[in-house]
């Protein structure tokens, strides 16, 4: 990683917040809350808070995956920070039997050498795709697509999650990731059905595959 991405809540040190996050990320997230849960109890949710709806889930799924692996936020607020599936006396994760499947390491994070931050997809294909991507990939930008609840710019490259989010079933990809960062999706067949599966509950139409099997990113092609 070439610049810091990640820092601790400071507010709650048992929460990460991208490290380009503003100092009123944490009060501004309590308001955010506080407003959205207003206007939805009022039987009038409001259509501008849908997208620092989704990046406060995709905020939330992350810390929580962090603990159902075992680690703490300390442990990756440092950018020298390994991967506890990359050391062999690792500081107290969880055993393999106690990780949910979804989140179970493949041979690639046993093997190289990442930050653990990429350990909190329940994609195993995407993790790879992002540690083998290495420094090439703009670890901030992805962070502030997924989790920055305070840019209420209407920016739609983010992803969705609807329930526990060490299940993958419960995660969704909107049209805006595909454009931005499809070349991630590549091997990631769960999402895509789980995405379709989502936009058919809600009346849409698929995702078809015309729209994740091809795409390029900073010049990349990537197939599916």
């Amino acid at each position: 990683m070439s610049r810091r991405t990640l820092a601790l809540d400071s507010e709650n040190e048992a929460s990460l917040l991208c490290a380009h996050a503003p100092p009123h990320a944490p009060s501004y997230r309590r308001w955010f809350e506080a407003a959205a849960y207003q206007s939805y109890i009022s039987g009038h949710p409001q259509r501008d808070h849908l997208l620092s709806l989704s990046r406060l889930n995709v905020h939330r799924a992350i810390n929580e995956n962090i603990a159902a692996i075992g680690m703490t936020c300390e442990w990756l607020e440092s950018d020298d920070s390994i991967s506890i599936f990359n050391l062999l006396h690792p500081p107290g994760p969880k055993e393999d039997g106690g990780i949910p499947p979804g989140l179970l390491p493949t041979p690639t994070q046993q093997t190289l050498p990442h930050h653990p931050w990429l350990d909190f997809f329940p994609f195993p294909r995407m993790r790879d795709c992002l540690i083998v991507a290495g420094d090439s990939i703009d670890d901030a930008e992805l962070c502030h697509d997924l989790m920055a609840f305070w840019d209420t710019r209407n920016s739609g490259a983010t992803l969705l999650v609807w329930g526990a989010p060490w299940d993958p079933a419960n995660w969704e990809v909107t049209d805006g990731f595909v454009r931005k960062w499809g070349w991630l999706l590549r091997g990631c067949p769960e999402l895509w059905d789980s995405t379709n599966s989502w936009r058919l509950r809600r009346g849409e139409r698929p995702l078809g595959k015309i729209n994740l099997t091809r795409g390029t990113q900073a010049g990349r092609e990537w197939d599916l």
